[in-house]
């Protein structure tokens, strides 16, 4: 289940104003990550799964995990 958004309709300015929270998102995570020596930070290409896209988790996780299989190999 989930809510399927159509972004192909949204204007340049909700566009803007999506790429930017994300943005702020992963700042807060790097500061918040800064105070940790312990801690490998992966960030898989997501950008093309919106974050209400529920139907994709699956699909998402398999990303995810191959991105840090990647990484640590």
């Amino acid at each position: 289940m989930g809510v399927e958004i159509d972004t192909s309709r949204w204007t340049l300015p909700k566009k803007i104003l999506m790429r930017s929270h994300y943005i702020m998102m992963a700042r807060n995570e790097d500061l918040e990550l800064a105070q940790h020596t312990d801690v490998q930070l992966i960030r898989p290409e997501l950008e093309h799964i919106s974050s209400f896209d529920l139907d994709v988790v699956d699909t998402a996780i398999q990303i995810g995990y191959d991105e840090a299989r990647r990484m640590l190999n």
